[in-house]
């Protein structure tokens, strides 16, 4: 279609689409005996010629015979969506062999107890004063009733004595011909000695007089 034809083409519905909503008046005038619309021309030269025009009215639409009909559209088959490749697996990692812990160390065996030095100090002794005490006498020589005595007669002496704590003993000598006693391992104490002398047939004579001995 050239350009006259497209600036007709659009003046034409133009004025069908006017005659239209006015009640449809003007297509009397505008079309001929058999159906055909007259339209105006305009040349080159700017001369008009009437003729028959290449449109036709059909069910009150305007189709031009000469246009070529639009093809229809066809259905483009969209891409299908290529599918992402799955990852390949990788190797499988190594396990590593991990170290064995080390043995924790034994324990230290612990010291056996020194006997000696878990037993408590003993406590401190009480000092102990000891002593001797040194005795003599004289060897008697008459009896209680004035008879003489002869050593022969005589059979032993006994020695006592006794402490101001309640310490006491008897010592014998069995010597007649004796004469001095030492008494040791006297703690410390007052103590108080006497003695007696005894015939071969068992008679005790009085005690001689007591003498004191204090041990410091």
């Amino acid at each position: 279609m050239n350009q006259i034809n497209k600036y007709v083409f659009i003046v034409c519905i133009a004025a069908l689409t006017s005659a239209c909503k006015s009640g449809g008046s003007a297509n009397a005038e505008g079309l001929s005996s058999d159906g055909q619309q007259k339209s105006t021309r305009v040349s080159r030269d700017g001369s008009r010629s009437t003729g028959p025009s290449t449109f036709r009215i059909s069910n009150s639409r305007v189709t031009p015979s000469n246009r070529t009909p639009r093809p229809e559209p066809k259905d483009v088959p969209r891409p299908e969506p290529r599918p992402t490749p799955a990852a390949a697996p990788g190797p499988a990692p190594t396990p590593v062999a991990m170290p064995a812990p080390a043995p924790a160390p034994a324990p230290a065996p612990a010291p056996e107890p020194d006997p000696i030095a878990e037993q408590p100090a003993p406590a401190p002794e009480p000092t102990v004063v000891v002593g001797s005490a040194n005795l003599s006498w004289t060897i008697p020589n008459k009896r209680e009733n004035g008879d003489s005595l002869t050593v022969t007669e005589l059979g032993r002496y006994e020695v006592y004595y006794t402490s101001d704590t309640g310490k006491s003993d008897t010592i014998k000598v069995s010597d007649p011909a004796k004469t001095s006693l030492t008494v040791n391992n006297l703690e410390g104490d007052t103590y108080y000695f006497a003695m007696a002398a005894v015939d071969k047939d068992g008679i005790f004579s009085e005690l001689s007089n007591e003498v004191p001995k204090t041990i410091k």
